[in-house]
């Protein structure tokens, strides 16, 4: 049986077209769902690719070796999580120049109670490689209460709907597909233009 996700992404592979600009994701912290679109049949004329860079030492690599040492001094710097997001999506955007990149840093449900915020930023650029847009989500964190009594396998499942739903919205940023999700977060206040 198919999640709601794995429908969502169907439906969007279905409905887009060949002249759509290919995506190319990098994603650190959430996102990662993005992933999932590659196990549809014809996704291909949609996606130019994706990375999941995890380990901190492979993103400053990363962005070290594209933008630079600054761009790498500046992800342990969790102040600057939207410029590292937007460093992503010009990266993207260089290894897929025909489409649109995207960047996507986030700070998700872990196995720990953490004391920031559940949060994510999405950028994207396009052919000229220049950020076009950044937004701002917040996220529901799970009260510490509950994070103490969740087991692995409920808070997996918290943080799988977390990142599903920053797929999600930045399928509908990119290709306007999917805008009852975003215009509900906007409506809310929980995703903003930054």
């Amino acid at each position: 049986m198919d999640s709601d996700f794995s429908l969502f992404l169907k439906e969007f592979v279905s409905t887009k077209h060949p002249y759509e600009p290919k995506l190319c994701a990098i994603c650190v912290g959430g996102g990662a769902s993005l992933s999932l679109i590659q196990t549809i049949p014809g996704s291909s004329r949609l996606m130019g690719g994706i990375y999941l860079p995890y380990d901190n030492a492979v993103v400053a690599t990363m962005l070290s070796d594209e933008l630079g040492d600054e761009a790498s001094k500046r992800y342990h710097e969790k102040s600057v999580q939207k410029k590292v997001a937007e460093d992503f999506a010009s990266i993207a955007m260089r290894k897929s120049p025909d489409g649109t990149g995207i960047g996507i840093t986030a700070a998700l449900t872990t196995n720990r109670f953490r004391k920031g915020d559940t949060h994510a930023f999405i950028s994207f650029a396009s052919n000229d490689w220049r950020v076009r847009t950044t937004y701002h989500l917040r996220l529901s964190k799970l009260p510490e209460e509950h994070h103490k009594d969740a087991n692995l396998s409920g808070l997996s499942v918290v943080r799988a709907t977390e990142d599903e739903t920053i797929a999600r919205l930045a399928i509908s940023i990119v290709y306007g597909f999917g805008n009852d999700l975003f215009y509900e977060f906007e409506k809310n206040g929980l995703i903003t233009e930054v």
